[in-house]
């Protein structure tokens, strides 16, 4: 509980009893009662800030909870997007993978709602479940000065089935901007209560998708043109502005910008995952963080852009092939630099974190100088807190420089510059997968910042600087603080004598650089109503100031000055790389007739800046004039055809077919991937015969690029289609990935397929003809299964059992009876002889069952049980009595005899006294550990077959539910799992994610623990703790707790190691204390972020994970 009360006298009664009247419709019923607020006061003595900085605790639970976002408005209240709703009305494709299917072909959110609708038997309540919890902003402010938080009110609530998660506020004057997929809202505050009078839908249609939670819209930002600007993340939008122009982004994430009236809104920059973050520079420059996809990839900084994308696409998250990840893993789509990146996108500044949650740029005053101007990242990972770096330019882009912890170590959410020289910073200390509510906010300040400045920027903050005489407001373009300066800006933008006085500020060489950058933005406000301020902006692009001139091409292209089309061309050879990357995108905005300059732009770049190519393509696609582009069909130079190309992908043009054949494979590659991407369907048939093209690529081109030529030859699904994939199959010199790839196809010839084999996407494969296939492999059965091609024989024989190609029996017989083959390769011929050749697959099943190989004997097992029930049961009861019997057998003989017992057969009865017999072991001596998991499930899965068995499974719940052990439930996954199993569920599963976080062997994330060794450090049982009740055991370095020795010392610090008699906690990076146990009279207890995985994995699928996890040595 708080030490004082919620707000002051007289209204703390009315204060209490609002918050008691929220508890019906409020997650924040719930307060925490273990963490007092002293303690949140010792984490904040324990936070590493760089020296002259402090943290003082501002607000916690239960005056707010669940941060997501905060802003803090000039008074010094904190706004507070919260959430409620994650997996509870706001529902995502992960822990609901039963939506996956759904959630691949929706495309408004009206779909989302049939959706939900379809499948809300699922939920409990039916449709009730998407309304029952809300989510909400909050007004948290310090009622009486004393520089902690004192009073809250729920300014908002939203609650409908479509909504949340709630992501974003941002004060702007009277309005308050908040970001609730699906809707922008405008709130406003009349009569100053702390509780919205007026709510209006400023614009509706964003999430299409349930995608991930968290994939939200967000990161509201005020942009230097006076526009607000927003983005999303891949649940994708569908909105029709104002102007009847249809925003469609179905499928990834998008910056988008409208102004403050809602008009004009429009789509930015696109193919992000989830940019949670959205960050102006000093000097008008738009940066993003966006999210890696928890695969091995990294998280990026995206320089914003017109027109820019960034590749990602949100199928590729749920993709397993090749690679998992799909194409943002095989051909490295997420990195800076890499020749595989594609062309057709802009490539990231660099990298950030690993779970970017929020940006902001402190250019603010009341700070100190050291940290102005500098990015501030939230990392939402492991504790890991706030990082800050600068943007140094490079070439028309930017790097990343001066890259550095500012705050750790906490869970961040967001973070905000307040008026008072205080850096507000959220806390999200719940645990979202366990439905906790909790929350803290710190301001962290200098601890020598001048009152004076401080009253200064609090004073101007509150102002009304329409009052300002124009002198002033000049003077206020250079102030130290952005905010400031901008609503200097927009006050003179907004008087009918600011045209002329921005013009002389922004042309007087003698002012500030901030005071005519500013100004020039001013003027780009009015011109967008008054063509005639573009006449000062057209004399500034020739001003001696690079970082003047770059922003006056900037702003001309953003207008599309059809009056400046030869001062564009002259720009694009200024020599500075930014002006001709701003010059090229105004002739592309203003439709000039150029052409010409801009091959002759592209010629110059060699390719070599991405974001000179991608302004240059950008205006040649606007441009439009084809006949013009086409004249540079043939160029000699590589960086002219490439152009060329990704132009014609801009048309989905047809003529990219003519491109296949080019000398160069990166432009033969990026003509394949438009071909395929962009679905341009005449130009299928030529790519499908691209085969002998993409063989002679060079690697890493060629696989990418025969991958392509089999999706078009699958896609037409003819007989040239058939003998294109016959013909990679039996080729040895294609990888095996890619003859695997051919293999797969195929299998699926007879077959309508509905996601696409490179993207991912919901494009359904029409069947083909069988016979196309049984012609293609007319004389090449042979050929399949030569001894060069043993690695595909495998996926070869899966894809002729699937279609239906006879072959010869001496080739499965001779494949299945080899020892020196791969047990897949032989269990495939084995399963084709059983459909083709059942007398030669008797013999098979012989030899497998006295070869002695498990997963050989497990297989043969299966294929007696579907033969002859009788022998079956017979030879599963004396293989599980012999103690010689491998594991895994004995599992198969299990889960056969429960498939007996459950099918109704006159075998059943007899399978039944079996599995009653082992049952009754459960729980005894004559149980083998190993087995009790696969007793236990067997008896489950035949439960109905007979009383005794449904007895024996009631008896053992019934046990279970008194044993108040959280492990009980979960005790006999101790023994019997795959580790190979296992490590395939760590690096894929797609809610447990456990990679995004853990590393082994170097592959994996670093907000957890490396596991690489893990089960010399942590016995099976200790494992399991860690995997069900994660708080119970943190590992050091990764859990923050606050300790109460004996004599009354308070200590807060990381755990670094702790033993029966000692504990070691880090206070600061320089300084560690040793603590006898018995001096210690009391410890919080760490929280982990990380999810309870028996709450996520399927027994079977813990029971592996575990056993991998144990053979980490």
């Amino acid at each position: 509980m708080l030490s004082r009360p919620i707000s002051p006298a007289p209204s703390r009664l009315a204060v209490w009893l609002w918050l008691l009247l929220l508890a019906s419709v409020s997650p924040l019923a719930a307060v925490d009662q273990d963490m007092k607020e002293d303690d949140s006061a010792n984490v904040a003595k324990a936070l590493r800030l760089p020296a002259g900085f402090a943290a003082t605790l501002f607000a916690q639970h239960p005056l707010f909870g669940n941060p997501v976002a905060i802003d803090v408005d000039p008074r010094g209240r904190v706004f507070v997007a919260e959430q409620y709703r994650f997996n509870r009305g706001t529902e995502e494709n992960r822990t609901s993978s039963f939506l996956l299917d759904d959630d691949l072909q929706v495309e408004t959110t009206d779909d989302r709602l049939a959706m939900f609708r379809k499948w809300s038997s699922r939920y409990e309540g039916g449709m009730a479940w998407f309304t029952k919890v809300s989510d909400q902003v909050r007004v948290v402010s310090d009622h009486d000065g004393d520089g902690k938080a004192d009073r809250s009110t729920v300014l908002a609530q939203f609650n409908e089935p479509l909504d949340g998660l709630n992501s974003g506020v941002m004060v702007i004057g009277d309005d308050i901007w908040v970001t609730c997929i699906p809707n922008l809202w405008r709130l406003r505050d009349r009569n100053d209560d702390g509780i919205a009078e007026e709510r209006v839908k400023v614009h509706s249609g964003f999430g299409v998708k349930a995608s991930f939670l968290g994939h939200d819209l967000h990161a509201l930002t005020l942009g230097m043109d006076g526009r607000l600007y927003l983005s999303i993340g891949d649940r994708g939008l569908h909105v029709v502005n104002r102007e009847g122009g249809t925003l469609h982004v179905p499928d990834h994430g998008a910056v988008l910008r409208c102004e403050l009236d809602g008009s004009h809104l429009e789509v930015v920059h696109k193919g992000l995952r989830n940019p949670q973050g959205l960050a102006f520079d000093e000097f008008g420059n738009l940066f993003a963080g966006d999210n890696n996809c928890d695969k091995g990839d990294k998280s990026r900084l995206i320089y914003v852009v017109d027109g820019g994308d960034s590749a990602w696409r949100m199928p590729y998250q749920s993709m397993g092939k090749p690679v998992s990840g799909g194409p943002w893993m095989a051909e490295e789509l997420w990195q800076t630099e890499s020749p595989l990146h594609p062309q057709w996108s802009v490539p990231g500044v660099g990298y950030i974190g690993a779970g970017p949650s929020g940006l902001r740029f402190s250019a603010v005053g009341a700070w100190p100088e050291k940290l102005r101007n500098r990015f501030f990242h939230m990392n939402f990972t492991g504790n890991s807190g706030i990082i800050t770096f600068k943007t140094v330019s490079e070439g028309a882009g930017f790097r990343i420089a001066e890259y550095q912890d500012f705050l750790t170590p906490m869970n961040v959410s967001d973070c905000a510059f307040g008026y008072d020289g205080r850096l507000y910073v959220a806390n999200y200390t719940g645990n979202p997968f366990n439905h906790d509510v909790g929350g803290r906010l710190f301001a962290v300040a200098a601890t020598e910042t001048p009152k004076a400045e401080i009253e200064q920027l609090r004073e101007l903050a509150k102002a009304d600087l329409k009052a300002f005489s124009n002198e002033r407001l000049v003077a206020l373009l250079d102030h130290a603080d952005q905010r400031i300066r901008l609503r200097a800006q927009f006050a003179l933008a907004a008087q009918p004598t600011g045209q002329s006085v921005l013009a002389g500020a922004a042309a007087n060489r003698s002012a500030s650089l901030m005071t005519r950058l500013h100004a020039a933005w001013g003027l780009w406000m009015m011109a967008r109503a008054d063509a005639q301020a573009l006449a000062p902006l057209r004399l500034l692009a020739t001003d001696q100031d690079p970082q003047i001139r770059a922003n006056a091409f900037r702003v001309l292209a953003d207008l599309g000055d059809r009056g400046f089309a030869a001062g564009f061309i002259a720009g694009l050879d200024d020599a500075e790389l930014r002006v001709r990357f701003f010059a090229a995108e105004g002739l592309g905005r203003s439709h000039a007739a150029a052409t010409a300059p801009l091959i002759a732009l592209l010629r110059r770049n060699a390719s070599k800046d991405r974001f000179i190519q991608h302004a240059a393509v950008t205006a040649l696609g606007r441009i439009g004039n084809r006949e013009a582009l086409m004249a540079s069909a043939q160029d000699p130079d590589a960086a002219v055809r490439l152009a060329v190309v990704l132009t014609l992908r801009l048309w989905g043009d047809a003529r990219l077919s003519g491109f296949l054949a080019d000398a160069d494979d990166r432009i033969v590659l990026e003509a394949a991937r438009a071909i395929h991407e962009v679905r341009i369907t005449a130009a299928y048939p030529a790519l499908a015969a691209a085969g002998a093209r993409a063989g002679r690529a060079a690697e890493p081109f060629r696989a990418a690029l025969q991958r392509r030529v089999l999706a078009s030859a699958r896609r037409l699904a003819d007989r040239d289609g058939a003998g294109r994939l016959v013909q990679m199959m039996v080729d040895p010199a294609v990888a095996v990935a890619v003859r695997v790839t051919a293999s797969e196809l195929l299998a699926d010839w007879t077959t309508v397929v509905n996601r696409d084999s490179i993207t991912g996407a919901w494009w359904p494969l029409p069947a083909g003809d069988v016979a196309a296939v049984r012609d293609a492999m007319a004389g090449r059965i042979d050929a399949l299964f030569a001894a060069n091609l043993t690695d595909t024989w495998a996926t070869s024989f899966t894809a002729l059992t699937s279609v239906g190609i006879d072959v010869p029996v001496a080739i499965p017989t001779r494949i299945a009876n080899d020892g020196s083959v791969s047990s897949a390769a032989r269990i495939a011929a084995f399963t084709y002889a059983q459909r083709f050749a059942p007398a030669a697959a008797t013999d098979i099943a012989q030899g497998f069952l006295r070869q002695g190989k498990p997963e050989l004997q497990s297989a043969a097992l299966t294929a007696l049980r579907a033969a002859d029930q009788g022998i079956a049961l017979e030879l599963f009861a004396k293989l599980l009595g012999d103690q010689a019997t491998p594991l895994s057998v004995k599992q198969t003989c299990l889960d056969e005899l429960a498939t007996i017992a459950s099918a109704a057969t006159p075998a059943s009865a007899k399978a039944v006294v079996v599995l009653l017999d082992w049952g009754k072991r459960l729980g005894s001596t004559q149980m083998p550990p190993e087995l009790a998991f696969d007793v236990l499930a067997a008896v489950k899965r035949s439960r109905a077959a007979a009383p005794e068995l449904d007895k024996l499974v009631a008896a053992y719940d019934a046990e279970l539910a008194t044993n108040k052990d959280p492990l009980a439930p979960y005790l006999l996954a101790l023994d019997g799992g795959n580790a190979e199993r296992g490590a395939q569920v760590f690096a894929t599963h797609p809610v447990a994610q456990c990679t995004r976080c853990h590393a082994v062997n170097s592959q994996g994330g670093v907000a957890g623990p490396n596991l690489s060794h893990i089960a010399t450090t942590l016995s099976r049982r200790e494992l399991l703790d860690a995997l069900i009740v994660p708080s119970a055991r943190i590992a050091p370095g990764y859990g923050l707790i606050t300790v109460t020795t004996t004599t009354g010392q308070t200590l807060t610090g990381m755990i670094v190691s702790e033993t029966p008699t000692q504990l070691v906690i880090e206070i600061t990076k320089d300084q560690r204390t040793t603590l006898a146990i018995t001096d210690i009279a009391s410890r919080t207890k760490p929280i982990s972020l990380m999810p309870p995985v028996g709450q996520i994995l399927q027994p079977r699928e813990l029971r592996d994970v575990l056993a991998y996890v144990q053979s980490l040595k």
